[in-house]
C-alpha cells in the first residue's frame, strides 16, 4: 500500500512542476528565471528576468521588475505607480 500511495505522489509532483511553456502548443519554452514575451505573428521571445515586463508585439525589449517599458528604454515604477 505504502508503494502505490509513493508512486502517485511522485506523478502528482511531476504534473504540478511548471516547465514555462510559453505558447498553447506548448513548443516555445524559456528558463524558468525568464519570461515569456509575446510577439508579432504568434511568436515568443524569453525575457532574462523572472517577472519581467515585456515591451509589446512591436519590441524585443523587455525589462526587469520595477521597471516599465518606455520611448528611451526601461523606466523605473516609483512608489506611486507612474513612471518617472
Amino acid at each position: 500500500m505504502l508503494k502505490l500511495f509513493l508512486g502517485f505522489s511522485l506523478i502528482g509532483l511531476f504534473v504540478a512542476f511548471d516547465l514555462n511553456l510559453c505558447d498553447t502548443k506548448k513548443t516555445i519554452q524559456c528558463e524558468l528565471w525568464e519570461t515569456c514575451c509575446p510577439g508579432k505573428g504568434g511568436t515568443y521571445a524569453c525575457c532574462p528576468y523572472l517577472k519581467g515586463n515585456c515591451c509589446g508585439l512591436d519590441s524585443d525589449r523587455c525589462c526587469p521588475p520595477g521597471f516599465n517599458c518606455g520611448p528611451a528604454g526601461c523606466q523605473r515604477i516609483p512608489h506611486n505607480g507612474t513612471a518617472l
